[in-house]
């Protein structure tokens, strides 16, 4: 099997996965690179290839629509404080999330890897979120949403901290997909060898896929 059907069948698989099982979990792809001693997934890419991908896909407007979302992002252990930065009436929602395991699509040295991860994300009362004059993380992360027939969003997310600014790109997984399965393989396949090409790598480069649980 070369390595083109190699992808298609791995993504298939974990669509499968998820369209089974979508009621209880969710479904994410990062963009980056894992760092095999430590087991860390780096999901910061650089400016000029987030600006490639995005540039791609804006141009190529086979979304269905576009968003620009704003906030900022408070972050205590497992728990996210959401307070939308382009309304400030909007109500604030508080997030928990529960890691389950995660798949590594390894490309090759010079280019990014992917990781299909599955998760439980719930909202929760604001009650259980402390306020503190030192969380874990506060970032500001205005992203450019876009959704592929109501089957998933490509968001990409320009996330400033105290520090630093970096950038991300992310693939999340509806939670009321209508859409035959076939379709959504075929769409989010297609999208995926787009963004590994864009870096000017062959899908024949692929070097492995792999299982490995809690990688983060």
């Amino acid at each position: 099997m070369n390595k083109n059907n190699l992808l298609e069948k791995h993504v298939k698989s974990q669509i499968s996965n998820y369209l089974k099982n979508h009621d209880s979990m969710n479904m994410e792809i990062d963009v980056g690179k894992i760092f095999t001693t430590n087991k860390v997934f780096n999901t910061k890419i650089s400016k000029t290839m987030y600006n490639i991908i995005l540039n791609h896909f804006l141009t190529e407007n086979k979304f269905k629509y576009k968003k620009n979302l704003s906030h900022y992002i408070y972050t205590q252990n497992n728990i996210r404080l959401y307070v939308d930065n382009n309304n400030e009436k909007s109500m604030l929602k508080c997030m928990s999330t529960k890691n389950l395991s995660a798949n590594i699509i390894s490309t090759n040295q010079n280019s990014f890897d992917l990781k299909i991860k599955f998760l439980k994300r719930k909202p929760i009362s604001l009650d259980l979120f402390t306020s503190s004059m030192d969380y874990d993380t506060v970032i500001l992360r205005d992203t450019v949403s876009l959704n592929f027939g109501n089957m998933y969003y490509l968001n990409f997310s320009e996330c400033t901290d105290k520090s630093s600014k970096y950038y991300q790109i992310k693939i999340l997984m509806s939670k009321t997909i209508k859409t035959k399965k076939i379709n959504i393989v075929k769409s989010l396949f297609e999208t995926i060898k787009k963004i590994i090409q864009l870096q000017g790598v062959d899908l024949n480069e692929i070097n492995e896929m792999y299982n490995i649980e809690a990688v983060y």
